[in-house]
């Protein structure tokens, strides 16, 4: 843009679409889609009102994320949404529909926003468990 050198052209009005009101339950994340598709609803719904799940009948923020690319056996007989492990350069790997989630920044309900080691120190019981919609437990 700075240089000039983009193209300016009109938008077509017939290839537009319209979005909903987003609403604050909309960013509940569905542990069956793939890493992937998980990975564009965590950043669509920033900064409100985030992709988020539950742990413990808490909510859980999903802050920033991305698939995981690493080596890792991504196991689709383990059941979406269990918490599979750690990277240390990654984040916290969650099993998806698809492959697994590499999350590096969470947010407990009514706590402060924590990088993934942070969070781990505080909940050693973390990986392992299984994530999902309130009352599931």
């Amino acid at each position: 843009m700075e240089d000039g050198t983009v193209e300016v052209r009109p938008q077509d009005h017939e290839k537009a679409t319209f979005c909903t009101l987003i609403g604050k339950n909309d960013g509940l994340i569905n542990w069956s889609l793939s890493a992937v598709q998980l990975d564009r609803v965590v950043r669509a719904y920033t900064p409100w009102p985030h992709g988020f799940t539950f742990w413990k009948n808490l909510r859980l923020n999903i802050l920033e994320a991305k698939p995981y690319e690493g080596n890792l056996f991504s196991s689709g007989a383990v059941q979406a949404g269990t918490v599979a492990g750690m990277d240390k350069k990654e984040g916290i790997l969650i099993q998806t529909g698809e492959g697994l989630l590499a999350v590096t920044q969470l947010q407990l309900q009514s706590k402060k926003a924590l990088d993934y080691k942070s969070f781990l120190n505080g909940s050693k019981d973390f990986i392992g468990s299984v994530l999902g919609e309130e009352n599931d437990f």
